[in-house]
């Protein structure tokens, strides 16, 4: 086999070697999704000085409930009986739906809500 093939042959390997693990970051890197959760529970606390809110929940599988806060942002969706709201419009007591992000474990977590949805009784 000529020299140059061999040389050819062996710089193909290498490179779809590399591209196989993505790089230039390497195959020992991993990619975390996202942990989106959904999240129903009733309203504890709003704090529109932090964009906080704060939802008491049932834990899947478990009896117990659990109360977290979890920012709301700019990006968050606000929906009251379909129509777009803002945190404000939120009152404590209510039962909401929604998803939120998490991110980190443990203490050092971060609860980000992409989606709040309310629906309220008419009067």
């Amino acid at each position: 086999m000529p020299k140059q093939f061999r040389i050819g042959h062996a710089s193909l390997l290498i490179a779809i070697g590399l591209a196989a693990c993505g790089m230039p970051f390497g195959c020992d890197e991993k990619k975390d999704k996202p942990n989106v959760v959904p999240l129903t529970g009733k309203v504890i606390a709003v704090d529109l000085k932090k964009n906080d809110i704060t939802v008491e929940y049932q834990l899947p599988k478990r009896q117990d409930k659990a109360v977290d806060t979890a920012k709301v942002t700019e990006a968050t969706e606000i929906q009251i009986n379909g129509v777009v709201g803002k945190l404000s419009d939120i009152k404590v007591g209510e039962h909401i739906r929604g998803d939120v992000l998490v991110e980190g474990k443990g203490e050092s977590r971060v609860l980000t809500v992409l989606r709040i949805y309310v629906d309220r009784a008419a009067p």
